[in-house]
């Protein structure tokens, strides 16, 4: 389940929640246990659109403290990801696609973006 608590509206914690009801005469007890993920996430996902007209787009993506895999969303096949090191990705459909190996880790990371058409990247952040 996702909890949402008053004091962090922001985020939300994530686990598995236990519900007990124990009754004694005329009061009842209600316990929820939850055992959470140790990361607050974010209550919406982080979106950046960009629009690639065939020319090298470097750009750079904050990131909270959680590594995250992010999402990258096309109109259009063929467009490329390179990351900081050198290493090229083709997105070889359109609609939403993940690239296990690319990863936001914590603070600024860049890429270069290239293609023609739209890329938005998408990814959800998390703090302790």
């Amino acid at each position: 389940m996702e909890l949402l608590t008053d004091s962090d509206p922001r985020h939300v914690l994530t686990g598995r929640a236990a519900w007990e009801h124990t009754v004694d005469g005329l009061a009842a007890t209600h316990t929820l246990t939850v055992d959470c993920q140790p990361y607050r996430m974010a209550l919406f996902p982080t979106e950046k659109t960009y629009v690639l007209t065939g020319e090298e787009l470097p750009i750079a993506l904050l990131n909270a403290q959680k590594a995250v895999i992010p999402e990258f969303v096309t109109d259009a096949a063929g467009m490329t990801v390179k990351t900081a090191s050198g290493t090229q990705y083709t997105v070889m459909k359109t609609g939403g696609y993940i690239i296990p190996e690319i990863y936001l880790s914590e603070g600024v990371n860049t890429f270069t973006l290239n293609g023609t058409g739209t890329m938005m990247i998408r990814y959800r952040e998390g703090v302790l």
